[in-house]
C-alpha cells in the first residue's frame, strides 16, 4: 500500500498556541479514502518520526491552516523538517505546501530543498499533488502546470482524520471557573474566504465566501466531542458573516446540547448587527475581534473601522456574557496611534484581553506588492531571505521603535501572553483515537460574564492618566517653545522702522501691514508645500528662509528694501505655523489631538510672553543683536526638527488609491464643511484681535492708564499658563462641538461684558471670562481642523486656518479703530457678544454629531 506522511515544522507561534493541523487533517482524510496509508509527523509536538519503515511521499506543510493567514517568512524550521526526512525517509518524495509554495513557488522549491511544490489551499494542494505524483505521469517540480489547484468539495466528503491525532494536545484560549487559560482545544473550519479587502492581510482561502454544508461542520464539531475535546475554536476569518450559516449553526449547536465551550474571530461591524446572544446560548465564551489599532481607519489600509465602533462591539460582546479579545497590529503605515503611543492606552483600557502582532510585509497581500520594491532596491523580492529583508528594512524606518511598543505592550495585565504558563508539549499519539472522557465544565452566561469582568479589572488596572503622546511630538513642541521665545521681530518690528531707521510712523504702519499680508500668504504657500512635498521639507525650508531674512532685516536699507524684507519674513515665519500643526494632526490619534494641540498653544503663549520681555532687554544693545539672535534660534529650531522630528506627510499613492476607490465625494462633502468651519473662525479671530486693538483704548476713554491695561491683560497670559493643560486633558476626552460652542459664547460674552465694565476689576473679570472661552477654544479648534479633513491634506487646510487668523488680524484692528469713532465702545462690544453667540451656533452646527475627533 501506498504511504504518506504529512509533515508540520516546528513554528514559534507555539510559545502561545499550539493549534491542530486542521488542513492536514482534512487532506488525510480525502487520501485515506483513496487507499493510502497516512501518518502525521507534527514536528511541534515531538521531533521523533513516526515509526513506519517507509514512505512513499512526504508532504511537509509550511504553514498550517490557522498560521496561513499570517504565515512566517523565515523557512528556517521547514528546511530543517525537511531534511530531518531525507535522513529519515531517503527514498521518499517530498513535496512542500502552503502558503509559501503558493506565492513563492520558484523560491520555496529552490531553498527547501523539496522535490515539488504545489499551489492551492494546502489541504487541497495536498490531494491533488499526491494524487498527481501517484498517478505514474511525469510532473514538473511546481504543481500544477499553471494557476492552482482546485479547492476541495466538502460536499459528501470524509470527516477529519482525527484519528490520526491526539487532540487534547492542541490548545488555544478556554475558560474555567471564569478565567481564561491556555488549555486542550479543538478546531472547525465552517466557512472559507473572506469578503473585506484588507491590504496587509493574506487570504489563503480566497475572497470569496464557501459554507460547507452546516450538518458536516456540526458533525465534525460531535465527531471531536466523543474524542474528549470541549473547547474548540473557529477558523472562519469572519464569524457571523455568512448570516444563514452561522444562524443555523448556532441553532444546531443549541439543538444537539454538546456541552461545549468555542471561540472564533470575527470584525467590530458584523458583531453589532448579528444576534451575539444567540452565539452565547449556543456556547460562544470569547470572540476576538480585527481591532488592530484604534486608528485603522486613518492608515489607508482598506480597514475604515473607527475606534468607537470597535468599543462598541466589545461592549455588546460583554453585555452578551461572550469575552471580547482584541488583535492588535503594530506598524500599519503612518498608524497616529503607534507614532503617538497611544495603542498602549487603548489596549489598556479594553474592557478584554488583547493579542499582538507586528505587521509582516508578506507575498499575496496587496500592501506587499505595494512596498516591497521600495524597501528592496527597486526590484521585487526573488527569495524569502529577500522578503525577509523587506520586512526588517519597514521596520527599521518606522518612525518610532515597534520593539519599545511590543515591550510596553506585553506588561500590560490583560494580554493574552500573560494568562498562562509556558505550555509543555505531550507526545503524540500515532493512529490512536483519544478516549479520554468527558470532562464536565458548564459554560453558563454568569461565568463567562466573571471571564469578562476580570478582563475588565486586569484593564482598569492598566489605564493610563492620558493619552501617550509620541517622542518626536515633544521635540517639535520643544522646537516651537524655542522659536517663539526668540520672536522678537513682530514685538519691535514697528519700533525698530521709527526708532532706529528714523523713518515715519505711517511707514512704520505700512511695514507692519505688509509684514501681516505676507504672514497670510505664507499660511496658505506652507500648507500647499507640506502637502505636496512633505513636512519636513517645507518646514526646514520655511525656518531656514526665515532666519535668513530675519538677519537681512538687521541691515537692511532704503525703503523698498525694508518693505520688501518685512514681507518675506511674515510669510517665511507663518508658513511653518500650519506645517507644524499638520504634522501634530499626523502624528497624534484624534483622541489625544486636543491634548497635543494644548501643549503646543501652552508652549505659544509661554514663549511670546518670555520674547517680549527678553526683547526689551536685547533691544537695549541694539536691533541688530536682537535680529541676529532670533535667526540663530530659528536655525536651531529648523535643524532640531528637520533631525528628530519623522516625515509624517502620508502615502500620496494611497490618497490616489482611495481617490480611484471612490472618496472625492466625500473629500467635497468635507470641504464645504470645513470652509464654513474657516468662516466661522474668522468670526472668532476678529474677537480675538479685539483684544489688542479696541480693549485698550475703550480702557483709556474710561479713564484708566496704559499700566492698567497691563496689569489686566496680564491675567490672560498667566490663566492661560494655569489653566490650559489641565484643560486639555479634559477637552481631549470630549467631542469638539461643545467645548466650541460654549467656548465661544464665553468668547464674546466676556467681551460683551466689557460694555458695562467700569473699573479696573471689573475689566480684569471680562478677561477671566474671555480667557476661559479661549482656552476651550483654541486647542479644541485646531484639533477639529485635523479630524474634519483627510490625512493627506492636513498641511494645506491647516494652511486655510491659519489665513483666517492672518485675515481678521489685518481686517480687526482698521474695523474696531473705526467702530469706536462712529458708534461707540457700547454698541461695539455689543455687537462682539453677538459675533460670539452666531460664532457658536455655527461651531454646533458644523461639528455636532463628531465626538472624540
Amino acid at each position: 500500500m501506498t504511504s504518506v506522511s504529512f509533515v508540520v515544522a516546528d513554528d514559534e507561534f507555539e510559545r502561545d498556541f499550539l493549534q491542530l493541523p486542521l488542513d492536514v487533517a482534512n487532506a488525510a482524510a480525502f487520501l485515506a479514502r483513496d487507499g493510502v496509508d497516512v501518518v502525521v509527523w507534527d514536528r511541534r509536538l515531538s521531533g521523533e518520526a513516526p515509526r513506519v519503515d517507509a514512505v512513499d511521499v512526504a508532504v511537509v506543510v509550511t504553514a498550517i491552516a490557522d498560521r496561513a493567514q499570517c504565515y512566517p517568512l523565515d523557512l528556517g524550521p521547514v528546511r530543517t523538517a525537511v531534511e530531518q526526512v531525507r535522513r529519515t525517509w531517503p527514498g521518499a518524495t517530498v513535496l512542500a505546501v502552503g502558503p509559501h509554495a503558493t506565492q513563492l513557488p520558484t523560491a520555496t522549491l529552490r531553498e527547501l530543498g523539496v522535490d515539488h511544490v504545489a499551489r492551492g489551499e494546502a489541504d487541497a494542494a495536498a490531494v491533488h499533488g499526491v494524487r498527481e505524483l501517484l498517478s505514474g505521469k511525469p510532473v514538473l517540480g511546481e504543481l500544477p502546470l499553471s494557476g492552482t489547484y482546485p479547492p476541495l468539495d466538502f460536499d459528501g466528503a470524509p470527516l477529519p482524520a482525527y484519528d490520526l491525532l491526539d487532540l487534547t494536545a492542541y490548545t488555544a484560549e478556554t475558560f474555567t471557573g471564569g478565567r481564561v487559560r491556555r488549555g486542550p482545544c479543538g478546531m472547525v473550519l465552517g466557512v472559507r474566504g473572506c469578503t473585506y479587502g484588507c491590504t496587509f492581510c493574506h487570504l489563503p482561502f480566497g475572497t470569496r465566501m464557501r459554507p460547507e454544508p452546516v450538518e458536516r461542520t456540526l458533525a465534525e464539531i460531535t465527531a471531536m466531542r466523543e474524542r474528549g475535546v470541549d473547547s474548540l475554536f473557529f477558523l472562519d476569518y469572519v464569524f457571523g458573516l455568512h448570516p444563514t450559516f452561522y444562524k443555523e449553526l448556532c441553532t444546531g449547536l443549541v439543538g444537539r446540547g454538546l456541552d461545549l465551550g468555542w471561540s472564533g474571530q470575527s470584525r467590530a461591524e458584523v458583531v453589532l448587527r448579528q444576534d451575539v446572544d444567540l452565539w452565547a446560548a449556543a456556547g460562544c465564551n470569547g470572540m476576538w475581534l480585527g481591532a488592530e489599532s484604534p486608528a485603522v481607519a486613518e492608515t489607508g489600509v482598506g480597514k475604515r473601522v473607527p475606534a468607537e465602533k470597535i468599543d462598541a462591539a466589545i461592549r455588546r460582546l460583554s453585555t452578551a456574557g461572550i469575552t471580547p479579545f482584541a488583535f492588535i497590529l503594530l506598524g500599519l503605515p503612518g498608524d497616529p496611534a503607534c507614532l503617538s503611543g497611544e495603542v498602549v492606552d487603548w489596549a489598556a483600557s479594553l474592557p478584554g484581553y488583547f493579542g499582538l502582532n507586528q505587521l509582516f510585509l508578506r507575498p499575496g497581500t496587496p500592501l506587499y506588492d505595494e512596498l516591497a520594491a521600495d524597501y528592496n532596491g527597486g526590484a521585487m523580492p526573488a527569495s524569502w531571505a529577500e522578503v525577509e529583508a523587506v520586512t526588517r528594512r519597514y521596520r527599521e524606518r518606522y518612525p518610532v521603535s515597534l520593539d519599545d511598543l511590543w515591550q510596553r505592550l506585553v506588561k500590560l495585565p490583560n494580554y493574552i501572553g500573560t494568562r498562562w504558563p509556558p505550555y509543555e508539549h505531550r507526545p503524540p499519539r500515532i493512529r490512536r483515537r483519544t478516549g479520554a472522557g468527558r470532562r464536565a465544565r458548564r459554560r453558563t452566561a454568569g461565568v463567562r460574564r466573571t471571564v469578562t469582568a476580570n478582563a475588565q479589572s486586569a484593564a482598569r488596572e492598566a489605564t493610563a492618566a492620558g493619552p501617550v503622546l509620541p517622542r518626536a511630538f515633544w521635540w517639535l513642541w520643544t522646537a516651537t517653545l524655542v522659536n517663539r521665545l526668540g520672536g522678537f521681530v513682530v514685538v519691535f518690528l514697528s519700533l525698530y522702522v521709527t526708532l532706529d531707521r528714523g523713518y515715519s510712523a505711517s511707514f512704520a504702519g505700512l511695514v507692519t501691514t505688509l509684514y501681516g499680508v505676507g504672514g497670510a500668504v505664507g499660511s496658505i504657500v506652507g500648507g500647499l508645500l507640506a502637502d505636496r512635498f512633505g513636512r519636513r521639507q517645507t518646514l526646514l525650508g520655511a525656518q531656514l528662509l526665515s532666519a535668513l531674512g530675519t538677519g537681512t532685516l538687521a541691515f537692511t536699507q532704503g525703503r523698498a528694501a525694508l518693505a520688501v524684507t518685512a514681507c518675506l519674513v511674515g510669510l517665511a515665519g507663518n508658513a511653518s505655523r500650519p506645517v507644524v500643526q499638520a504634522v501634530v494632526a499626523d502624528m497624534v490619534t484624534a483622541k489625544a489631538r486636543v491634548r497635543a494641540f494644548s501643549l503646543v498653544y501652552w508652549a505659544v503663549n509661554i514663549g511670546v510672553a518670555v520674547s517680549a520681555a527678553l526683547a526689551g532687554v536685547l533691544a537695549q544693545r541694539g536691533y541688530t543683536l536682537l535680529f541676529l539672535g532670533e535667526a540663530a534660534l530659528t536655525v536651531v529650531c529648523a535643524l532640531t526638527v528637520y533631525l528628530a522630528v519623522p516625515e509624517t506627510r502620508p502615502d500620496p499613492a494611497r490618497h490616489r488609491e482611495d481617490t480611484d476607490r471612490g472618496t472625492e465625494a466625500g473629500e467635497l462633502s468635507r470641504g464645504r464643511r470645513f470652509l464654513a468651519f474657516v468662516a466661522v473662525t474668522f468670526l472668532v479671530g476678529l474677537l480675538m484681535q479685539e483684544v489688542s486693538t479696541a480693549l485698550p483704548l475703550t480702557m483709556t476713554r474710561a479713564g484708566l492708564s496704559a499700566r492698567d491695561y497691563g496689569l489686566v491683560i496680564s491675567l490672560n497670559g498667566l490663566l492661560v499658563v494655569a489653566l490650559q493643560l489641565p484643560a486639555g486633558r479634559i477637552l481631549g476626552r470630549l467631542g469638539p462641538a461643545g467645548p466650541l460652542a460654549v467656548g465661544t459664547l464665553l468668547l464674546g460674552g466676556g467681551l460683551g461684558m466689557t460694555a458695562v465694565a467700569a473699573s479696573l476689576w471689573t475689566y480684569a473679570l471680562t478677561v477671566v471670562v474671555w480667557t476661559v472661552g479661549e482656552i476651550l477654544v483654541a486647542p479644541t479648534a485646531m484639533a477639529a481642523v485635523a479630524d474634519l479633513v483627510p490625512g493627506h491634506a492636513h498641511g494645506r487646510y491647516q494652511g486655510m486656518y491659519s489665513f483666517a487668523w492672518s485675515a481678521a488680524a489685518c481686517v480687526a484692528p482698521a474695523a474696531s479703530g473705526y467702530a469706536l469713532d462712529t458708534v461707540g465702545p457700547a454698541t461695539l462690544w455689543g455687537v462682539s457678544a453677538a459675533l460670539g453667540a452666531l460664532a457658536a451656533a455655527g461651531y454646533f452646527l458644523v461639528l455636532r454629531g463628531r465626538r472624540d475627533g
